[in-house]
C-alpha cells in the first residue's frame, strides 16, 4: 500500500504556497490591501455632521498608504469615524484632546472606506504619542 510521505509534503509545503501567494500578487495587484498610517502629526481639525460623520483632518498634504477608495482629493489628509458608535466617540475625543492640548497623534486608517464610499478612509485608530 503506497501512502502519502508527510514529512516531504510538509517541507515542499510552505514553498509551494509561498509561490501560488507571489503569482496572485503579480497577476491580481488590487487585492493587496492597502491603509492609511502617518507617524508625529498634528491634527488640525476635528469636523462632525448631524448625522455622526466626523472627519478628522491632519496637518499633511496627503496621509501615507491611503486605501484606493479613498478618492476625493479633498480629504487626502483626512480619516472619517462615526461618532455614533463608542470607538468613533472616543476617536473624535482623543482627536479634539490632541488639537487642544497641541500633542502629536499617529494615525492609522482600516483600508476601506465604508463611512463614505470613494470620499475617504475610515480610521481604525489614533494615538497621542507626546506632551506638547
Amino acid at each position: 500500500m503506497s501512502g502519502i510521505n508527510i514529512n516531504a509534503l510538509s517541507k515542499s509545503f510552505p514553498r509551494k504556497v509561498i509561490s501560488v501567494l507571489v503569482i496572485l500578487s503579480l497577476i491580481f495587484p488590487g487585492l493587496a490591501v492597502s491603509r492609511a498610517y502617518h507617524a508625529n502629526i498634528l491634527v488640525k481639525e476635528v469636523l462632525v455632521n448631524r448625522v455622526g460623520l466626523g472627519v478628522i483632518r491632519f496637518d499633511v498634504t496627503e496621509l501615507a498608504g491611503l486605501a484606493a477608495c479613498a478618492g476625493s482629493s479633498a480629504y487626502k489628509d483626512a480619516v472619517l469615524v462615526d461618532v455614533n458608535t463608542k470607538g468613533g466617540a472616543l476617536m473624535t475625543s482623543l482627536a479634539l484632546t490632541a488639537k487642544t492640548s497641541g500633542q502629536r497623534v499617529n494615525v492609522y486608517g482600516t483600508g476601506t472606506c465604508a463611512l463614505d464610499p470613494g470620499i475617504a478612509e475610515d480610521a481604525d485608530y489614533i494615538h497621542i504619542i507626546s506632551a506638547p
